[in-house]
């Protein structure tokens, strides 16, 4: 019986990570979603069949530990972490008096216990760690052989049972890359947004580093004086190696990135790529070659990609900051959850069309406006705790593989919104905190 309900445990979370990036959903509150005109997914509730997994194999482990009366042995990993995550569902809760739509709040109340039930299983389900990060690894190249496949046929590939969506150019919603005159479909995977894919493609790729880590394919480093020769095995063995599957599996989940056309996510990428090569100092890494990828890059963005620096897409987002900021000054205690896009034309000072209502491309000062300066403060005060659990182990690989990761991520937050809220940018950013956590941990919990 206690295995089979670890067995259903494992599983059932198994599933849930392969299938955070698939949108297969079920409407189940849209009262507030056509408000501005046109449907938002930003006012409508769904339940994917992830949330499903997750859910049955938290009942399945809470049922476990109840029989086994091994609820003294569960691993909380980083208090602090949790602490901010109960602290933030608590000033979550406050908007509750005045929020024109409870039921948005309500939902993404939900959504939050359910980090927390990730972070705990994380830690606590006896699996080797490696396992989890396999799961990932293939469910990020599942998506990135998608997102080539859209980018070579322009279209979507009729995979709508999967959450894809119906890509068209033209279609409202469907976002195109502009470049000599021509236009091009971006890749959206099966997900919400290209930018989400980008996302979870370079979450990906950092997590791929861990597990070869873990699979004692990349050096412990431990010997400085080979540092150099280690570092260069690695990158053959992981981009340059033809006779090796995982060359492949590199290649697809690059190309799927660069097929997003995420600007933001490549800068972010390659500034990560920078501080991780400079945190193993291999000698052939120095200053100069800093200059050369900034030089490279900056040929590349104006020679090919010309519309990198499109001056309407950040007017456009100074635009929101501004709309963001008057918001949170007239609503000190903010709006509630999934509020902005309701309440932003208020303090617009134009009238605003539909696909106008968006979020502010910033994570904090989404997390102000909706939950006041008490949300801005927590939210800081998350990443603090991030930072001071990686840099507690900042001479081991893993703690510099994550600290570039974090890195670019935290640049995300600055200039995107979907680690905040969408459905899969929320799950993955979690799942990767505890992935974080476990790794420093090492937990083992018997079976």
């Amino acid at each position: 019986m206690k295995t089979t309900l670890l067995t259903l445990t494992q599983g059932f979370f198994a599933l849930f990570l392969f299938s955070i990036p698939l949108q297969v959903r079920i409407l189940i509150h849209d009262t507030a979603a056509y408000e501005n005109g046109l449907f938002s997914e930003y006012l409508a509730g769904f339940v994917y069949i992830s949330d499903i997994f997750l859910v049955l194999s938290g009942i399945f482990f809470g049922i476990y530990l109840l029989l086994t009366h091994h609820f003294h042995d569960v691993s909380f990993g980083n208090k602090n972490i949790l602490k901010i995550l109960g602290l933030i569902i608590l000033a979550s809760l406050i908007p509750l008096i005045w929020a024109q739509f409870p039921g948005l709040i309500l939902k993404d109340i939900f959504h939050l216990f359910e980090f927390g039930l990730i972070y705990i299983l994380i830690l606590n389900i006896p699996v080797d760690i490696k396992v989890w990060l396999r799961i990932i690894i293939f469910s990020g190249l599942f998506q990135a052989i998608i997102a080539a496949f859209q980018f070579l046929f322009q279209r979507d590939l009729g995979l709508q049972f999967l959450g894809e969506k119906v890509l068209e150019k033209g279609q409202t919603g469907i976002d195109l890359f502009a470049w000599q005159g021509s236009e091009i479909l971006r890749s959206f995977g099966t997900l919400s947004h290209p930018n989400v894919l980008a996302g979870l493609l370079i979450i990906t790729l950092f997590l791929g580093a861990i597990y070869l880590h873990e699979k004692h394919e990349i050096s412990s480093f431990e010997n400085s004086k080979k540092h150099s020769s280690r570092f260069v095995q690695f990158v053959k063995f992981a981009f340059l190696s033809p006779e090796n599957s995982k060359t492949y599996l590199s290649f697809f989940l690059f190309l799927g990135l660069l097929v997003t056309f995420s600007r933001g996510a490549w800068i972010a990428l390659i500034i990560g790529i920078i501080i991780l090569f400079k945190s193993f100092k291999p000698k052939w890494f120095n200053i100069k070659h800093i200059y050369l990828i900034g030089i490279i890059f900056l040929a590349v963005s104006t020679v090919f990609l010309t519309s990198v620096f499109n001056k309407d897409v950040y007017r456009v987002r100074l635009e929101l900051m501004d709309i963001g900021s008057k918001t949170l000054i007239e609503n000190p205690l903010g709006v509630g959850s999934s509020h902005f896009t309701l309440d932003m034309q208020d303090t617009a000072g134009k009238v605003l069309k539909p696909y106008e209502h968006q979020p502010v491309h910033n994570i904090f000062m989404m997390g102000a406006v909706e939950n006041g300066f008490l949300g801005l403060i927590l939210f800081i005060a998350l990443w603090y705790f991030i930072y001071q659990e990686i840099h507690k182990h900042k001479n081991e690989p893993e703690g510099k593989i994550f600290f570039s990761l974090f890195l670019i991520l935290f640049l995300l937050w600055n200039i995107d919104h979907y680690f905040y809220d969408t459905y899969a940018g929320q799950m993955i950013f979690w799942v990767t905190v505890a992935l974080m956590s476990a790794t420093f941990q090492r937990h083992k919990k018997p079976a």
